[in-house]
């Protein structure tokens, strides 16, 4: 694309070249987010971009729709105009050495395509899509979404993530029939209809195990799988987590968001998995309710300071206030930092 023939006039595309900073460390991985923005803080880009950050890397945010909500409600989104999301990013394309993407939502069909065609000419660069719930449209809207995903998005996928029950609403063959509740399809079903789909590798979370894990289960699994050549589903990582009785905003952008990192600065895709799940978890353990509704994970946890009875970072969710930086040293502070600086 030429300035003379780009309707938005971006600038003709160089060799971008990663740097050091001025510390002469390398330069974090840059990894490219497409997302809708939450003026809540608790989801959307506001979730990738502190995810992203605490894992080491540096986000690059491109507005794919706008929010109306609070930590309670959905009032509505706002799209914007397919070709302005992609000249967000072809902008950052042109400029930085951009390591990895991550879709959330995308908030129409035709962004959906746009984005999906961007991504198109750069295969190397591992993509991460997280699924999200879609709420708030007709029937019809909703399928028109579902079926773009379907035939652009998912294609494009190093990785594909989401529920159980979301996973199945996208994965499901069109016209099937809604399953029973608690006839959900296996993880095993969903693997295979999504390497059908071009998808590499599927994360399946939100699975109910342990005591009554029909009604809902004291712990969550969460299950990494592929296809081989053989056609045969192989099980990669699997994590189990205790349930925290609490609702939260942003769990999936979080852990989708923590994945494209590592696997952008190539760290092996079990690995990743499993280190983002961890980080998921303890973000979920120390969040923290804000407003009147959901709770926000708090993504940086590791940059708490210790109390009288916890270890680092523990913070519940019933506690008031803040820790004061002031209560350990700087070279204590700027320890614990670095090391949750998984990327440098």
């Amino acid at each position: 694309m030429t300035p003379s023939n780009d309707p938005l006039g971006l600038p003709p595309e160089t060799d971008a070249e990663g740097d050091e900073g001025e510390s002469g460390l390398p330069a974090p991985v840059c990894v490219i987010t497409f997302n809708g923005q939450d003026p809540s803080g608790a989801g959307g880009l506001a979730a990738d971009v502190a995810t992203i950050s605490a894992m080491g890397g540096h986000a690059c945010p491109v507005v794919s729709c706008i929010w109306v909500r609070d930590t309670t409600e959905v009032l509505g989104h706002l799209v914007l105009d397919p070709e302005m999301v992609v000249a967000q990013a072809r902008m950052l394309l042109r400029d930085m050495d951009i390591s990895g993407f991550k879709a959330g939502f995308l908030g129409s069909p035709e962004v959906v395509r746009g984005v999906s065609e961007l991504i198109a000419e750069y295969p190397d660069i591992p993509l991460v899509v997280y699924l999200p719930e879609v709420l708030g449209w007709e029937e019809d809207t909703t399928n028109g979404y579902i079926s773009a995903v379907r035939e652009h998005l998912i294609p494009r996928a190093a990785l594909l993530s989401g529920s159980h029950e979301v996973l199945t609403q996208f994965l499901a063959e069109p016209g099937q029939a809604a399953p029973a509740s608690g006839q959900l399809p296996t993880p095993s079903e969903l693997a295979l209809q999504a390497h059908r789909m071009g998808a590499s590798r599927l994360l399946v979370t939100g699975l109910a195990s342990g005591a009554h894990a029909a009604g809902g289960g004291s712990f969550i699994d969460n299950v990494l799988l592929s296809v081989n050549a053989d056609g045969q589903v192989e099980h990669g990582v699997r994590e189990q987590f205790e349930r925290i009785d609490m609702n939260f905003i942003g769990t999936g952008d979080t852990l989708g968001a923590a994945v494209a990192t590592l696997l952008a600065s190539g760290t092996d895709p079990n690995e990743a998995v499993s280190e983002s799940l961890q980080f998921l978890d303890q973000s979920l353990e120390t969040g923290y309710r804000l407003g009147m509704g959901s709770a926000i994970p708090d993504r940086f946890f590791w940059a708490v300071p210790p109390d009288d009875e916890g270890e680092p970072g523990e913070m519940p969710l019933e506690a008031e206030g803040e820790p004061s930086e002031g209560d350990v040293s700087d070279a204590d502070l700027a320890l614990r930092r670095q090391k949750a600086k998984r990327l440098h």
